[in-house]
């Protein structure tokens, strides 16, 4: 884990983003996570760090989904009723507002609303591994969430 944004880590950062964006950031870092091979499950026990993700070729590799499980190959649901009145895409005029919530906010709306086998999108948005997917990257880390709901997203 990087500690620090050294000069030439924030040189190459902000060179990424001018490149790719801040949602193809989001993008390969939603793919990262979900990377058994970039978490270091492989033969080597590599790991990918923030060096790593920082290298042009890197990242836009993980853009494109190239270490596995990428998030543009996620379905959305096949069933669009909605689901207690809310319909698919609920969260998009408030995006921004969500994702800059704090981890500790998420918490608290994830105990609430905890995924029980389907993820509960009419409540706290779009699964792990969906390019909209809300919740921090940390957080679903943190519980192994990619690998669980990856696809689970009917009701």
């Amino acid at each position: 884990m990087a500690r620090s944004l050294t000069p030439q880590r924030k040189r190459s950062l902000e060179a990424r983003l001018r490149e790719h964006g801040l949602d193809g950031w989001r993008t390969a870092m939603a793919n990262l996570t979900s990377s058994k091979h970039c978490r270091g499950e492989n033969d080597r026990g590599w790991r990918a760090d923030f060096e790593f993700c920082l290298q042009a070729k890197s990242l836009a590799r993980l853009i494109e989904g190239a270490y596995g499980t990428a998030i543009h190959e996620i379905a959305k649901p096949s069933d669009p009723n909605p689901v207690n009145g809310v319909a698919w895409g609920w969260w998009r005029p408030k995006a921004e507002t969500y994702k800059a919530w704090p981890v500790d906010k998420w918490e608290s709306a994830l105990k609430r609303y905890p995924p029980n086998g389907t993820w509960p999108w009419w409540q706290i948005g779009p699964p792990p591994g969906d390019p909209e997917c809300l919740v921090p990257a940390e957080i679903i880390s943190k519980h192994g969430w990619v690998e669980i709901y990856r696809g689970k997203i009917t009701h």
